[in-house]
């Protein structure tokens, strides 16, 4: 008999070590969100809920089995209330009482997963976290050690996880090799010898070149080809030369870097009158840029002007950015960039320059947040030059964390968010290499 083959799990070191802090948390994942129950986790809800009658009534009125397209892993619903938390949540300490009162066990595969997030990328685990728990994004941000490690898989095989697959598609020459092309990038990410924007430049410049050979549907793939490009990258000649061209491109005067940044501010704008945490964060920041007098039936809409009003503000807020808050804050996009290329699958774009680009867009957003965030104008007090003392760097960690997971809680709360970014930008053909490293001057 042949021994069963055993599957390692490579995880982010950082998602190893994260701990629910429970209440102490200054968000919970229990509003806004839809639960799926599986078949067994319906089972379980039905059965500790069942020992009083208060727990029946609750039971009754907020789980529903599904009468179309049930299965045994998408069995029911949790039905959120009126304000979109979920009925299960204590409004008194914000716990939820079936982790309170039954345990860990008893609950939905949704809830025992969150904040980790499980693949199964070809016949290897992976392990990370979302962003969208303030805690893990704490983790991420400020964990020593950001790298790669191998663990065991056997708790999340043997537990109730979801764990989301992605076979090896021989139709699909994308799929067939990952661990080639994210290494690839993620040691273009790592040279430490050019700033973030010039290795990001680098990553578009790969991407770029493999479009006419390497996509979803390519039909004349080359494997040849592909190492050829690879290699192509391991010459610094090269690295230098796109280095100074991406240096040119940053300083011209002619680029129309208004333009995509007037889309994103067109989709943000329109959330207006939403209350979700991303909503929340947004309307300070329109605060900061002196919306909040404006009439209400124009605050979710803007023209060209306003747009550019607020761009002309946000480039003088970054420009007046002391140099080591701008380092400290473009450290942590350097990390997230590594994290999305780990955590984010590009075989599920069409192409590595899709991929790419939907990396650009995050960037380009979470720029924004965090220079327009009102909490770092007291620190543009500071001459340019200041060294930041631990209280400084306290509160730009307390910033980031509050922009990483409201953007993310906003991106996995509506997944239209970066669908009408990137539809935006196919609609004024901002698909080619030039537009999308525009993204990079946000």
């Amino acid at each position: 008999m042949t021994a069963p083959i055993k599957l390692n799990c490579t995880s982010l070191r950082h998602a190893t070590r994260f701990k629910c802090i429970g209440s102490a948390c200054e968000e919970d994942c229990c509003h806004n969100w839809k639960v799926v129950l599986d078949q067994a986790g319906y089972k379980k809800t039905k059965e500790h809920l069942a020992q009083t009658e208060a727990g029946r009534l609750l039971f009754r009125r907020h789980v529903r089995e599904r009468r179309k397209h049930q299965t045994a892993a998408e069995y029911a619903d949790i039905t959120l209330l009126a304000n979109g938390d979920c009925p299960f949540i204590d409004p008194r300490d914000r716990l939820c009482v079936l982790h309170r009162d039954f345990g860990e066990s008893c609950l939905s595969k949704t809830c025992r997963t969150y904040p980790r997030k499980l693949a199964l990328v070809g016949n290897r685990f992976e392990l990370s976290l979302e962003l969208s728990c303030p805690e893990a994004a704490r983790s991420f941000l400020f964990d020593p050690d950001f790298d790669l490690i191998q663990i065991d898989r056997s708790p999340f095989t043997k537990g109730n996880f979801y764990i989301s697959t992605y076979p090896v598609d021989a139709t699909n020459p994308l799929s067939q090799y990952h661990d080639l092309i994210r290494g690839t990038v993620l040691q273009l990410l790592s040279i430490a010898d050019y700033p973030l924007n010039s290795r990001l430049f680098f990553a578009s410049f790969f991407a770029n070149r493999t479009v006419p050979f390497f996509s979803r549907q390519a039909k004349n793939f080359s494997e040849p080809l592909l190492a050829a490009e690879i290699k192509l990258l391991t010459n610094p000649q090269l690295l230098d030369a796109l280095h100074g061209q991406f240096e040119t491109l940053a300083v011209s005067a002619d680029l129309p870097i208004d333009l995509p940044m007037s889309f994103i501010l067109a989709i943000l704008l329109g959330r207006t009158g939403k209350t979700g945490s991303l909503d929340q964060l947004l309307q300070r920041i329109w605060e900061n840029y002196g919306r909040e007098n404006m009439p209400e039936q124009q605050k979710n809409t803007g023209n060209q002007e306003e747009f550019q009003k607020i761009v002309a503000t946000y480039k003088e807020l970054r420009t007046a950015t002391p140099r080591a808050v701008t380092e400290r804050l473009e450290s942590y996009l350097d990390r997230y960039s590594q994290y999305f290329w780990f955590s984010h699958l590009y075989s599920e774009a069409p192409n590595l320059l899709i991929h790419t680009r939907r990396l650009f867009i995050r960037l380009a957003m979470l720029r924004f947040l965090l220079y327009s965030h009102p909490e770092i104008n007291e620190l543009r007090q500071l001459s340019f030059n200041a060294n930041l003392t631990a209280q400084h760097q306290a509160k730009i960690g307390t910033v980031a964390v509050d922009v990483f997971y409201r953007l993310a809680r906003g991106i996995e709360h509506d997944s239209g968010l970066l669908t009408k970014i990137e539809q935006t930008l196919d609609k004024n053909n901002m698909r080619d290499i030039e537009h999308v490293c525009l993204l990079l001057l946000i």
